[in-house]
Formats: structure tokens, C-alpha cells, sequence
């Protein structure tokens, strides 16, 4: 981010070192352009700081979830392990959902199992 900021504040620079007046049509064209920069810069900011922030609200989440599936004892049984026919990776699914569904997906490739 700091790299577009910089070059941004560099075009500024260099419109106002080739002194085009601001009332000419090609200093009304630079100076445009580089507004409309700062205003994209300044979206790819805000964007990435939500960004950050949800990552940051997920991983809580994820974090949540994970410390009530270790307070939860699970029985074996309960679940069924399938092999994955395209990448072999080995899924469990519950047994009322194995039971379902005849068309299962596997979490990893998206292959129907």
C-alpha cells in the first residue's frame, strides 16, 4: 500500500514540475488522473483494512468452533469414513448424512464421492 501511495505523491510531483497551468486542457488531464488515483488508492485501503478485519473475525469464529468441538466428546460411530475416488483423501461424514445423500462432495477436491 505504501507503494502506491508513494508513486502517487511521485505523478504528483512530476505534473507540477512540467508546469502545466492548471487551466490548460492537459493540466486538467493529469491533475484528474492522478484524483482519480488517490480515490482508487484510498478504496484499495478501506477494501484492505475490511479485509484484514474479517480475516481477523473468522479466524476468532474459527477459533470458537474449534474449542467447542474439543470440549465435545465424540463416539466413532457416529461418523463414517469414505475415501475420496479422485484425491483419496479420507472424509467423515455423519452417519445420518452418509445415509442421505447418494451424492456426497468431498470437502478438499469437490468431487462427488
Amino acid at each position: 500500500m505504501d507503494n502506491i501511495e508513494r508513486s502517487i505523491v511521485y505523478l504528483r510531483g512530476l505534473i507540477d514540475g512540467c508546469g502545466y497551468d492548471d487551466d490548460t486542457n492537459e493540466g486538467r488531464i493529469f491533475n484528474a488522473i492522478a484524483d482519480v488515483l488517490e480515490n482508487i488508492s484510498d478504496e484499495v485501503q478501506t477494501l484492505s483494512s475490511r479485509g484484514r478485519y474479517c480475516e481477523d473475525m473468522i479466524d476468532e469464529i474459527l477459533d470458537d468452533e474449534l474449542d467447542e468441538l474439543d470440549d465435545e466428546e465424540f463416539d466413532e460411530d457416529d461418523f463414517v469414513e469414505v475415501e475420496c475416488p479422485n484425491c483419496h483423501d479420507v472424509v467423515l461424514f455423519d452417519n445420518e448424512t452418509y445415509e442421505k445423500n447418494d451424492n456426497l462432495i468431498c470437502p478438499n477436491c469437490s468431487a462427488t464421492i
